[in-house]
């Protein structure tokens, strides 16, 4: 189980917005870790850079689809692996 260190879910959308406005490589890996944590909430917060900052959502997007990418990566990883117990 993963949990959300957001108090709130207004602050995401602003925390997206603001490391995709950085546009450094690290803020763009801070996305992607946010989106597949927050995958949820991925038509809320696209919403909400059409709203405020249109020139962002294709780089939402591409960040969006790299987190899906990732997920289904580590889901595949660990999907046929069962915990063994040798002693």
């Amino acid at each position: 189980m993963r949990l959300n260190p957001f108090s709130s879910t207004s602050e995401l959308p602003a925390l997206i917005e603001l490391k995709i406005a950085a546009g450094r490589g690290h803020e763009e890996a801070d996305v992607i870790q946010l989106m597949r944590v927050n995958i949820h909430e991925s038509d809320t917060l696209r919403k909400h850079l059409v709203d405020t900052h249109p020139a962002y959502t294709l780089k939402f997007d591409h960040l969006l689809e790299r987190a899906k990418a990732e997920e289904e990566l580590w889901r595949g990883l660990f999907a046929n692996t069962s915990p063994t117990h040798e002693f």
